[in-house]
């Protein structure tokens, strides 16, 4: 005789289930709530593909150099049309255009990732405003402060490269009083030939001045490594770094910093502090939005700049060459982004400028001041003014032909600059601002057109400099092309400006040298 479930049987059953539902459906929805918006594997292959095509397409935004991270949002390849909007997944038809963006990072390739676009943000130097550069190198008068105080077990592991040797103080580091066992010093310029790496009391030397280094100063164990080789192993007893001094780089911070003249010259590529075993800081060099070098800390996300009064850090971009060109000689000439002057720099291009010169300039400033020019006067008469570009009042841009001005602001920006066409037109970013009245103009003499300072009446009194990046430059004249310059770094890695209709290279004519990038 078969025998059928109790009632009791049932109930019991029936509860077991409802509890696996109670405890169960809430993760099952959490689950698929987190899931809703995840890109499906189909909308990742599209996405993909469309971002390796833009990378193939625009390949000067990004530099084959290692752990370099780029964010690319989707909107921006809808924008490109490389994607059509919006884009969807085809699971859930959920929109990703805004809210998803592709990290693209380099590492012996392009690797390709589609993650959040906050978090994608967080990673793109770019898209806080700075840009990552080789190095930035001091000049003797610069310094930074870390605001770090040391201990016994304060590490620093640094990329370095000293540019000059010119005494026994340039120092990195900190000394808390007079006595030598409160010296903390990673590294010191020493009798103008070695190098000086210095825990307390005790010191380090090694030759070759001058060239790039590694130095992990103070590890875990207190040993000093220096291009990967054990150098030495410092003995802690006798340190005594108590005390509120903190450290600085490119300077020595000492009991009487104002009174001290310890400056390194050097390139710093990097520069790690570790303290107990844990990271602190991290710094890389970059340029701000303004073209302002400093040391961006990786883990607060901030910039450390220059605390010194005075000229500012010098930098190097390590961009990729554009293209190449050769003299009629067969010189080689590696074409880059630009050429920048650091305010002492400037080319004479052999050009009296007429009525019917035009100048074509893209151009940035890197700092404005009131008499930051380019071009040409003949004498003290105004009518004799030849300013393609010209700084003003610290604040805007001035465009000069004879008495004629024309002003603009939002300097520190890059502009493309057509001076007086063969209509007298002045066109900024190809929009026209300005007719000029060449009536009155009078440009009879002999001075030539600069670039990077004024030519004037009494040339070697004048200060006119200007501090900028050209990008290119041509002179026209009488509707001819007379001019086609683009800028260059010859096989002695010194950089001029390349003039593709003579084949040559036209040089800094002031002192210092020009950056580029």
């Amino acid at each position: 005789m078969k025998k059928g479930f109790t009632l009791i049987e049932i109930l019991a059953v029936v509860t077991i289930i409802g509890l696996i539902f109670i405890l169960v459906i809430p993760k099952i929805a959490t689950s698929l709530k987190n899931k809703k918006g995840d890109v499906d594997t189909t909308t990742n292959n599209i996405v993909l593909a469309a971002a390796k095509s833009y990378v193939a397409d625009n390949r000067d935004k990004f530099d084959k150099e290692e752990s370099n991270t780029y964010c690319l949002p989707i909107s921006t390849l809808t924008k490109k049309e490389y994607l059509e909007s919006p884009v969807k997944n085809v699971t859930d038809d959920v929109d990703i255009t805004n809210t998803k963006s592709v990290k693209i990072t380099y590492n012996k390739g392009f690797k390709y990732e589609i993650v959040d676009k906050k978090e994608c943000s967080a990673l793109d130097l770019k898209s806080e405003g700075y840009e990552k550069v080789e190095y930035i190198q001091s000049t003797g008068t610069q310094y930074i402060d870390t605001g770090i105080v040391p201990t016994k077990t304060t590490t620093i592991d640094m990329d370095i490269q000293f540019v000059s040797i010119n005494g026994p103080y340039g120092v990195n580091g900190v000394r808390q009083t007079s006595n030598i066992n409160t010296r903390f010093y990673p590294i010191a310029t020493y009798n103008s030939s070695k190098y000086r790496c210095t825990f307390g009391n005790e010191e380090y030397y090694f030759d070759n001045p001058l060239e790039r280094h590694h130095i992990i100063y103070n590890d875990i164990n207190n040993n000093l490594y220096i291009d990967g080789n054990l150098e030495k192993t410092f003995n802690v007893d006798n340190i005594n770094l108590e005390g509120t001094n903190t450290i600085w780089i490119f300077k020595a911070n000492s009991e009487n910093p104002a009174n001290n003249n310890w400056f390194a010259e050097e390139r710093i590529y990097s520069f790690k502090i570790i303290k107990d075993g844990i990271l602190i800081r991290d710094y890389i060099p970059v340029i701000d939005k303004n073209i302002k070098p400093c040391l961006y800390e990786k883990k607060e996300r901030k910039c450390y700049y220059n605390k010194n009064e005075g000229n500012d850090f010098l930098y190097n971009l390590n961009k990729k060459p554009k293209n190449y060109y050769y003299d009629k000689i067969g010189n080689k000439y590696s074409e880059y982004q630009f050429i920048e002057s650091t305010g002492t720099q400037y080319i004479d291009t052999g050009i009296v400028p007429t009525k019917a010169t035009t100048i074509d300039i893209d151009i940035q400033f890197t700092s404005t001041g009131a008499n930051g020019a380019n071009g040409v006067r003949q004498t003290s008469n105004f009518n004799t003014r030849f300013y393609p570009v010209v700084t003003y009042n610290s604040s805007k841009y001035r465009c000069t032909f004879g008495s004629e001005d024309y002003y603009f602001d939002n300097p520190l920006e890059r502009h493309h600059i057509i001076y007086n066409d063969i209509n007298h037109n002045l066109y900024i970013d190809d929009n026209l601002e300005k007719t000029f009245n060449v009536d009155n103009i009078n440009l009879e003499g002999t001075n030539t057109v600069w670039i990077f300072k004024a030519n004037s009446e009494n040339p070697t009194n004048n200060n006119w400099f200007a501090k900028e990046r050209i990008y290119s430059l041509k002179i026209i004249k009488d509707n001819e092309n007379i001019r086609d310059f683009v800028p260059v770094v010859d096989e002695n890695e010194r950089p001029c400006l390349f003039d593709k209709i003579e084949n040559k290279c036209y040089y800094n004519q002031g002192t210092g040298e020009f950056l580029w990038g």
